[in-house]
């Protein structure tokens, strides 16, 4: 699909938001919706069991997070965050996508104390 349309030169050169235009174009094309993704995200806060994390998807219904796993090990915990669509979700053409921080909490079994703590998604 050409894009070219999208973009209208200004003396030479694209119009402000122009690449803006095409990144909201292009999140909506595709007539299946994308499988989850393992998505990095950030600790904001560990406080005993509990792991309170941010991570960076486009929204709900089309980019939602879906899972959380973790694996708890004696020297290392690895969390990794799963984001994709919500079932039934629609987002084919025509849906925009924007990207949003999303709050999300994560429980162990026992507390991180001093082990170290891995993002799944970032290997």
């Amino acid at each position: 699909m050409a894009l070219s349309h999208l973009i209208k030169p200004v003396r030479g050169r694209p119009a402000r938001g122009a690449l803006a235009l095409s990144v909201v174009a292009l999140a909506g094309c595709g007539s299946e919706s994308p499988a989850p993704r393992e998505t990095p995200w950030r600790l904001v806060e560990a406080e005993g069991r509990v792991l309170r994390l941010e991570v960076q998807a486009g929204g709900p219904p089309c980019d939602a997070v879906s899972s959380v796993d973790i694996d708890e090990r004696p020297q290392v915990v690895t969390v990794t965050v799963h984001a994709g669509p919500q079932p039934g979700a629609r987002c084919g053409p025509g849906v925009a996508a924007s990207l949003g921080t999303f709050p999300v909490e994560a429980r162990l079994r026992s507390p991180l104390g001093a082990r170290a703590l891995r993002d799944g998604a970032r290997g």
